[in-house]
C-alpha cells in the first residue's frame, strides 16, 4: 500500500470537527460568571475558557444561544440604554445553572477518561517504538 505524503494534511484537527459541542458549556460558564453578557463579548471570551482550540465562529455562538434560550437555560433582553443600536444581553437562568452543573460532572468524568487514554497512549507509543527500534 502506497503512503500519501498528504494524508496527514487531509485529516481535520479534532477540535475543528467537534467544537460546537463544547461551545455550550463555555457559554454557560461565562454567563454564570457575569450578570449579563452581550453576544459579541462571548465570542471574545469563549476561547479563554479553554474547551476548544479552534476559533469559534460567531454564527455558532448565536445558534447555541438561541438553542439555550429555547431550552430556557438562558434568557435575553434588548438593551437600549446607551442610545446606540439595541443589543441583546444574555443571562443565565436557574435551569441553566443546573445544566452547567451537569456539564461540570460530565467534564470531570471525561477528564478521568482522558487521563486513562493518555496513559495507554504513552505506553502504546513506547511499545511501538521499541518494536520498531525507533
Amino acid at each position: 500500500m502506497k503512503k500519501s505524503a498528504h494524508a496527514a494534511e487531509a485529516v481535520l484537527p479534532p477540535a475543528a470537527r467537534r467544537q460546537a459541542r463544547m461551545i455550550e458549556p463555555a457559554i454557560l460558564l461565562l454567563l454564570l460568571e457575569r450578570d449579563g453578557v452581550y453576544g459579541y463579548e462571548l465570542r471574545e471570551e469563549i476561547a479563554k475558557v479553554g474547551l476548544t482550540d479552534a476559533e469559534v465562529d460567531a454564527s455558532a455562538i448565536y445558534r447555541c444561544l438561541r438553542w439555550l434560550e429555547k431550552q430556557e437555560q438562558v434568557r435575553s433582553k434588548w438593551d437600549t440604554a446607551d442610545g446606540g443600536a439595541p443589543k441583546r444581553r444574555y443571562e443565565l437562568t436557574e435551569f441553566g445553572v443546573k445544566s452547567l452543573s451537569l456539564w461540570a460532572d460530565l467534564l470531570r468524568r471525561r477528564r478521568e477518561s482522558l487521563s486513562k487514554y493518555l496513559v495507554r497512549y504513552r505506553e502504546g507509543a513506547a511499545r511501538y517504538r521499541r518494536r520498531r527500534k525507533i
